[in-house]
């Protein structure tokens, strides 16, 4: 029977194997876009351009999930510096703040309301 997992002659594994590394390069390259889209946040300069990136980036589709994934990375390796001269974590803070805000602005009223309340 060929719709069965494990039927078959053995090339179901070499297709599970092609499939997962599809989706590993998939990963990584919206992993790399992620960081690119923060690294051009963070060299924002002014706090209006920023937000401005912001909203025209949640708005365009590029604050997408690997987008959120790079930056709480970024934020847990900040919260983890020793030094007191760490500049990261606010604006990193800001951002994932505003980023909430814009996706809770675009998200149906019924998910707001979720979100909310977990």
């Amino acid at each position: 029977r060929e719709g069965r997992r494990g039927g078959g002659g053995g090339g179901g594994s070499a297709a599970w194997k092609a499939l997962l590394e599809d989706i590993q390069v998939l990963t990584q390259s919206r992993m790399e876009k992620g960081k690119e889209v923060l690294l051009d946040l963070l060299e924002s300069g002014e706090i209006t351009v920023l937000d401005r990136k912001i909203t025209q980036g949640v708005k365009s589709g590029a604050m997408d999930p690997a987008f959120v994934a790079v930056l709480n990375l970024n934020i847990d390796d900040a919260q983890l510096s020793d030094t007191d001269e760490n500049a990261r974590l606010p604006m990193l803070g800001h951002i994932y703040t505003r980023v909430q805000e814009e996706l809770e602005k675009r998200a149906k009223p019924s998910a707001g309301v979720v979100h909310k309340l977990v």
